[in-house]
């Protein structure tokens, strides 16, 4: 989808952190989604440094992140950084960099917001069995309610 689309990802990103506008001397690699998929994926293949400093994530209420969605062949992709994924949700088809480009960055930060990302968090942190749980080495950043299925520390 282009990325002044209501669902961007990038649109929604861009301006929860830069609402007046993006520093000079950072670099931002947006997938053109609204680009033939196969063709974009290539192309943003091209453009993608070997590592990335900072990967920004989020995680869906099925344990789903980056359109890795569960049980998604591209989970197992370790060869191609960017592949075309069929998602569970609009738009159906989609752009993902695949676990190779999210277990190099040098920063994985994910953001986990309200109650019904709460089983989906702690399945990622303590089962790994969702795609989420590729950034379990990282910073996660979560507010009370995605939190609460996770054990208080005493």
């Amino acid at each position: 989808m282009p990325p002044e689309h209501q669902a961007s990802n990038y649109r929604a990103v861009k301006a929860a952190l830069f609402p007046h506008g993006k520093p000079d001397e950072l670099i931002l690699y947006r997938m053109r989604g609204e680009d033939e998929p196969e063709q974009a994926a290539r192309d943003y293949e091209g453009v993608l440094p070997a590592q990335l400093d900072i990967l920004l994530l989020g995680i869906g209420e099925d344990g789903h992140t980056a359109s890795l969605f569960p049980g998604s062949p591209a989970l197992q992709e370790w060869q191609r950084r960017v592949v075309t994924v069929v998602g569970s949700k609009p738009p159906p088809r989609r752009l993902s960099v695949t676990p190779a480009v999210i277990r190099a960055a040098r920063h994985l930060l994910m953001l986990a917001k309200g109650e019904s990302k709460a089983e989906a968090v702690r399945r990622a942190l303590q089962e790994g069995d969702v795609p989420s749980a590729l950034a379990d080495t990282g910073d996660w950043l979560m507010d009370r309610g995605a939190a609460q299925a996770l054990p208080a520390e005493e």
